[in-house]
C-alpha cells in the first residue's frame, strides 16, 4: 500500500510539474483527471465499506481431537464489489487452522473455506478480529472491528471399555473386574438377550435347552460409588509435550467416566481439586459429567495424596481409579496404607523418557504392580486402547 501511494504521489508530481512547465489543455486535463480519480476511488471504497457484510459459520461447534471440521467466510458487498479485503483471523483461529492473514480479490459475493484441526483439547474462539478494506488504487483503507467468535469445542477422543476387564486383589476363586465391580464367576441368573448384551456373555447350554438365547447377568462384589479422580496439579514440560500428556490423561479419564456412566450400572463420580476440592455425580447427566471433565484446567495447587485424604474421610467406601502424573512415594506410600483396610485403587499414571523422574517412577510402579494393585501406563497413542498399557509382574500387555 506504501508503494501505491509513493507511485501515486510521484506520478501526480510529475504531472503537476509538467503542467506548470509546458502550460495546456492536454495537461491540466491529465492533473484534473488524476485527481478525479483519486477522489472516485475514495468515495467508492468508502461507500462500499459502508455496505460491506460479512457471515462466519462453523460446519459444526464440536468435534473430537483431530477431527476436522470446516469454517466458512461469506463476505457481501452490495451494489458493488470490493478490490481487496484483508482478514485478520484470531489466535485460536491460527492455531486450530495454521493460518495467518488472508486475502480476498474483488466479487461481489465471496466464499472463503478453511479446514481448521482440533490439535488439542479446550475451548476455541474460532473467527474473524478484523477486516481492512483498500480501494482500487490501494492508496486508502478502512479498519473495521469484527465483534462476534463463534466459539469451537475440542473435546479427547473416547473409546468403550466395555471388554477391559481388569481383575481386583489376589483372589483365585473370584474373577473380579476392577471397573464393573463384577464378579465372573458368580451367575445370578439368567435372562432373554437384547441387542444391547454382549455375544459373550450368552449361555449356550441353556440356550440350546430353552430353544431361545440367553444371557449371563453376574453378581456385584462392591455397589458402592466408583471415584475416578484426576490430579491437576501442572507438568513441568515443554508446551508441546505438556499439552499433550494432559489430553491423554483427560481421554482416559473421560473414557472410564464414560464406560462406568453408560455401560455398566455401578454408581460413578468425579472428583477433582482446582481452587478447592470438589466432586460430581449422580447429580449431573452423563453428558455435563463429560463436558466438564473435558476442560479441566491442570491448575491446581492442591497435591494428589492430600486430595484423596480429604476424599476418603468424605466418603470411606468404594473403588477409587486415579489418574495422574505423579507416581511417587507419597502417593505409593498411602494406597498402601488404604490397601491395608482393603480400600481398592486403580493406577493410571504419565510417563515419558524425557522426564527426569522416570526411573523413579518404574520403581514405584513395580510395588505397586507387586502388591496386586491395578497399574497402567498412560503412553503415546491416538486411542486409549493403544494409549493404555497394563503394567503386570511379567511385564507390560498393551490393552486391545
Amino acid at each position: 500500500m506504501l508503494k501505491n501511494r509513493i507511485a501515486y504521489g510521484i506520478l501526480l508530481c510529475f504531472t503537476i510539474g509538467l503542467a506548470v512547465c509546458i502550460p495546456g489543455k492536454a495537461t491540466v486535463s491529465f492533473v484534473v483527471l488524476l485527481l478525479a480519480l483519486l477522489l472516485f476511488s475514495f468515495l467508492q471504497g468508502y461507500f462500499t465499506f459502508r455496505r460491506l457484510e460479512i457471515q462466519q459459520s462453523l460446519s459444526q461447534d464440536s468435534l473430537q481431537k483431530r477431527q476436522r471440521i470446516t469454517y466458512q467466510i461469506t463476505i457481501f458487498c452490495k451494489n458493488s464489489f470490493c478490490p481487496l479485503l484483508k482478514l485478520d483471523f484470531s489466535s485460536d483461529t491460527k492455531v486450530l487452522g495454521d493460518l495467518q492473514e488472508s486475502y480476498c480479490s474483488a466479487k461481489h459475493k465471496q466464499q472463503l473455506n478453511y479446514l481448521l484441526t482440533g490439535k488439542y483439547r479446550g475451548r476455541y474462539q474460532v473467527g474473524l478480529e478484523s477486516i481492512t478494506f483498500y480501494d482500487f488504487l490501494g492508496i486508502f483503507f478502512w479498519k473495521k472491528q469484527i465483534g462476534e467468535l463463534l466459539t469451537c469445542k475440542v473435546f479427547p477422543k473416547l473409546t468403550s471399555l466395555q471388554e477391559l476387564q481388569i481383575p481386583v486383589g489376589t483372589s483365585t476363586s473370584h474373577k473380579l473386574d476392577l471397573f464393573t465391580q463384577v464378579d465372573y464367576t458368580s451367575i445370578a441368573e439368567l435372562k432373554q438377550y437384547q441387542p444391547q448384551d454382549h455375544m459373550k456373555d450368552i449361555h449356550w447350554k441353556a440356550s440350546a435347552k430353552r430353544n431361545e438365547l440367553l444371557v449371563k447377568h453376574y453378581e456385584h462384589f462392591n455397589q458402592e460409588k466408583t471415584t475416578v479422580l484426576f490430579d491437576l496439579t501442572p507438568m513441568e514440560y515443554i508446551e508441546d509435550t505438556r499439552l499433550e500428556l494432559e489430553d491423554r490423561m483427560v481421554s482416559v479419564g473421560l473414557s472410564l467416566l464414560h464406560y462406568l456412566s453408560k455401560d455398566t450400572s455401578v454408581p460413578v463420580q468425579l472428583v477433582y481439586a482446582d481452587d478447592q476440592i470438589r466432586s460430581c455425580g449422580e447429580e449431573r447427566s452423563v453428558v455435563d459429567l463429560l463436558e466438564l471433565a473435558a476442560f479441566l484446567p491442570f491448575k491446581s495447587q492442591i497435591e494428589i495424596v492430600p486430595l484423596l485424604k480429604t476424599m476418603q474421610q468424605r466418603e470411606n467406601n468404594g473403588t477409587v481409579l486415579i489418574v495422574t502424573n505423579a507416581l511417587d512415594e507419597p502417593l505409593v506410600d498411602y494406597i498402601f496404607e488404604q490397601q491395608v483396610e482393603e480400600k481398592t485403587f486403580g493406577v493410571f499414571y504419565c510417563s515419558v523418557y524425557s522426564d527426569p523422574n522416570y526411573e523413579s517412577k518404574e520403581k514405584w510402579k513395580e510395588l505397586l504392580v507387586q502388591r496386586a494393585i491395578p497399574c497402567f501406563e498412560i503412553k503415546h497413542g491416538r486411542g486409549i486402547r493403544s494409549q493404555l498399557e497394563q503394567v503386570t509382574e511379567y511385564g507390560r500387555e498393551s490393552i486391545q
